[in-house]
Formats: C-alpha cells, sequence, structure tokens
C-alpha cells in the first residue's frame, strides 16, 4: 500500500509542479506583451519621424484686427491665424457684477 501512496503523492507533485510551471509561463508572456507594446510604440515614432502629443495652447482674440490667433504655450509659436467667428466677435460685458457693485 505505500507504493499507491507514494505513486499518488508523486502524481500530485507533478501536477503542482506542472501548474506552477504554467503560472511561469504566464507571467513571461505577459512581462515580453509589456515590451512588445513598447517596442511597437518606439517603432512607429521611428518610422514616422514624428509623435503626437497633447500641448497647451492660449486663444487670443483682437477685437480691433478680428483675428483670433492660436499660440502654443510652450514654445510662444503662432499654430494658425483666422477670422474671428461671429460668436467671438461678440464681446462679453459684466452687468452682472456692475449691478452688486451699485447695491453694496
Amino acid at each position: 500500500m505505500q507504493a499507491g501512496e507514494d505513486l499518488a503523492n508523486a502524481i500530485d507533485e507533478v501536477s503542482k509542479l506542472e501548474d506552477e510551471k504554467k503560472a511561469m509561463n504566464d507571467e513571461f508572456k505577459a512581462k515580453t506583451a509589456v515590451h512588445d507594446a513598447t517596442i511597437a510604440v518606439k517603432q512607429r515614432l521611428v518610422r514616422n519621424k514624428n509623435e503626437y502629443r497633447n500641448v497647451e495652447c492660449e486663444l487670443t482674440l483682437n477685437y480691433t484686427t478680428q483675428k483670433a490667433t492660436l499660440v502654443r504655450l510652450d514654445t510662444n509659436t503662432v499654430v494658425s491665424e483666422r477670422d474671428m467667428t461671429m460668436e467671438e466677435k461678440q464681446m462679453k460685458m459684466d452687468f452682472d457684477d456692475d449691478q452688486q457693485e451699485a447695491v453694496a
């Protein structure tokens, strides 16, 4: 009977080792996938020779020339200049602030 118990223990141990092997393979696959994704991104940058990034810009409205100018804040370069839209030509008036000051 000891041989049967040894056999069962050996089978359990092999099964446990196979589970550990599968877990390790899955872990290495995940690590490889992360590096593969990084490689794909960098490869695309090298191939296209450009990169898209979000850059802060400021839209300046010139009511005298009726032009809207978009300027990059990191380099202070003009991205675009165009005619102002009808909505942009309407200047904002702060009537609510004036009324509150008159009441106070």
